[in-house]
């Protein structure tokens, strides 16, 4: 009898928790804190911190992250990456860091068919965002597009989507 009383509140618990109201593997972790505990992204955490962008990911959100990995990271051309990061170039760093989020929680069943601009948060510049078959694929104002890599990561604040490139901004992407 107790062991089913305690089996019964915990079910009652989790049933009541936002994790179980958010469904779909969401967690009670912020998009930051599921950055900088995924092994993946030790490079765009590490980037987020040098930024100062911490904050804002772990606040209310809700935010979209497209989320370039450490072998993104490491396919940049050559001194790329480490221009990004010094310390005179901070406000470089945080325009190719915000190109990366949408202020909206955005699923890949929200997608439409057709591909659509997607506006950065903090951004005059645009993504094109596609559902594809296998996930979604994102261009951008350097005419490339990255594929996300696996399924969303769904957080407490957000959503995140591994992705095999880091999106350079420019001038509004062919969309469509």
């Amino acid at each position: 009898m107790k062991a089913s009383l305690l089996g019964l509140l915990s079910t009652a618990f989790l049933l009541a928790s936002p994790v179980a109201e958010a469904g779909q593997g969401a967690t009670r972790e912020s998009v930051l804190e599921l950055l900088q505990n995924d092994g993946r992204f030790s490079t765009l955490s590490g980037a987020l911190t040098a930024a100062d962008l911490g904050d804002l990911l772990d606040g209310d959100g809700p935010f979209t992250i497209f989320a370039p990995t450490d072998a993104a990271f490491a396919d940049l051309p050559e001194g790329m990456a480490v221009s990004l990061l010094r310390q005179d170039n901070i406000e470089g760093l945080r325009a190719l860091l915000g190109y990366h989020v949408d202020d909206r929680k955005l699923s890949r069943h929200m997608l439409p068919d057709q591909p659509i601009l997607v506006q950065p948060v903090n951004m005059d510049t645009r993504l094109c965002v596609a559902r594809t078959p296998d996930g979604i694929s994102i261009s951008d104002g350097s005419g490339a597009s990255a594929e996300a890599e696996g399924r969303a990561i769904r957080g407490a604040n957000g959503i995140i989507y591994a992705i095999d490139k880091v999106l350079i901004p420019g001038p509004r992407p062919a969309c469509g």
